[in-house]
């Protein structure tokens, strides 16, 4: 997969949130996972989910380009299970 568009829309929402997170609680939680990302691709784990190391779907890093996590474990994390429930625990991979 070809990381620069990424890369670079990643860039650009880090300058734009930078300039606005003042007083804002959603802009600087949202900057501090763009920063995350730029952190992953410096680290040649963008577009790996931190929960398994699995790929993330290109069209999921399109919609969400600073997602650390694949379509199942978002939905496990915020669900608690595939398809529901809850008390869910995920340990992220570490590099």
């Amino acid at each position: 997969m070809n990381i620069e568009p990424f890369k670079e829309r990643l860039r650009e929402l880090e300058s734009e949130l930078s300039g606005r997170t003042t007083g804002v609680e959603g802009n600087s939680t949202v900057l501090q996972h763009v920063r995350d990302a730029l952190e992953r691709i410096r680290r040649g784990r963008f577009g790996k989910c931190v929960v398994d190391g699995g790929s993330i779907d290109a069209e999921r890093l399109e919609a969400v380009p600073w997602t650390p996590y694949c379509l199942e474990h978002k939905d496990f994390l915020e669900t608690g299970a595939p398809g529901g429930g809850n008390g869910a625990t995920i340990v992220p991979v570490q590099d």
